[in-house]
């Protein structure tokens, strides 16, 4: 019976003094930087996906009307939809519909009720949105790309 070349090669590098000995320990010495680059790049990789799955699909955020919006400065990142939850707790009559005139979108907010609307930016900019009358004003900052951490500036 023949023996592989592969088997050859371990058997040489084993050495003469057989399993775990001193030629098995020099080995592992020599593969130890290849051990250690994989280990590094597996755990580069395992962040990546981590982040990737921590990073929600959109970005929430809540606001109260009473005598304004509060925030009334709202971050986005472009092409990545925006969640924005309204909370009427003022009685202002102008304050009961909130206009996105941008987006071509409004919405009615009855009283200590909450009403959720959702934007997709599309593009980079600032845009603007008020109450019916135009009295109560704020504003939403989109960004071309999410700065270094992952989350809106």
């Amino acid at each position: 019976m023949s023996v592989h070349p592969l088997e050859k090669r371990w058997t040489a590098a084993r050495g003469a003094d057989g399993p775990g000995g001193e030629a098995d320990s020099d080995r592992a010495r020599r593969l130890a930087p290849r051990g250690r680059l994989r280990s590094w790049a597996s755990s580069v990789l395992a962040h990546d996906r981590s982040e990737q799955r921590a990073r929600p699909a959109h970005v929430d955020t809540s606001i109260l009307v009473r005598g304004g919006f509060d925030p009334d400065t709202i971050f986005a990142v472009a092409g990545r939809p925006l969640r924005l939850t309204f909370r009427r707790e003022g009685s202002l009559s102008c304050s009961q519909r909130v206009v996105f005139p941008a987006f071509g979108r409004s919405a009615m907010l009855p009283l200590n009720e909450s009403v959720t609307l959702e934007l997709l930016p599309e593009q980079a900019g600032e845009y603007e949105f008020s109450c019916e009358a135009g009295l109560l004003h704020g504003r939403v900052i989109v960004r071309a790309q999410e700065p270094e951490g992952g989350r809106p500036a």
